[in-house]
């Protein structure tokens, strides 16, 4: 996770970890609720790709 660029780090964490509210997260990130749900599916794929190559190598 510590790859994923600072802004998708930390929506991931407020999003999944600490489980807060998508509007409070908008607003302490300073972003748009439309950009907010693309860097979540952004950094979720990238984390996808990292587990297949990483961690379920064939």
């Amino acid at each position: 996770m510590q790859n994923l660029p600072k802004n998708w780090l930390s929506a991931i964490q407020l999003k999944y970890y600490e489980e807060k509210n998508s509007k409070l997260i908008c607003q302490e990130l300073e972003i748009t609720a439309t950009n907010f749900w693309q860097i979540l599916h952004r950094a979720k794929l990238q984390l996808r790709k990292c587990l297949e190559i990483n961690w379920f190598k064939k």
